[in-house]
């Protein structure tokens, strides 16, 4: 029987793992067998992260765009005109900077991922 603390890090060990059942992962420790083990990058979760926000932010945008320009050719007052034209250009304002922040983030995981690559073979000459 195993004790409390023991069985608190068997259970850790185990969900580390990519085995799938508790019995898996013992037989192969018993066995002196590989475990493969999980691993997650934290930059790239940050990154997934940040271009899901982004991405809705770019869907509301373009929504309310698109909204906007479907009226356009509805309103035949002067003054509802000037008013959807400025919401218009608003609206694409807010996309083209959303757009930008799109691209620097890209770049900035793009930069992040070479020196990550960089120092690896730096690391693999000595």
């Amino acid at each position: 029987m195993l004790k409390s603390e023991e069985l608190e890090k068997l259970n850790t060990l185990f969900s580390n793992s990519m085995c799938q059942y508790m019995s898996e992962y013992v037989r192969k420790r018993i066995l002196s067998r590989p475990i493969t083990l999980k691993y997650r990058n934290r930059s790239v979760d940050a990154f997934v992260a940040e271009m899901i926000s982004l991405r809705n932010e770019l869907s509301l945008i373009g929504s309310s765009f698109n909204q906007s320009v479907k009226e356009l050719p509805l309103q035949g007052d002067a003054v509802e005109m000037i008013a959807l034209a400025k919401q218009i250009g608003s609206d694409k304002e807010k996309l083209f900077e959303k757009v930008n922040e799109i691209k620097e983030k890209i770049n900035e995981f793009s930069d992040l991922c070479s020196q990550k690559s960089m120092s690896g073979k730096v690391l693999q000459r000595f």
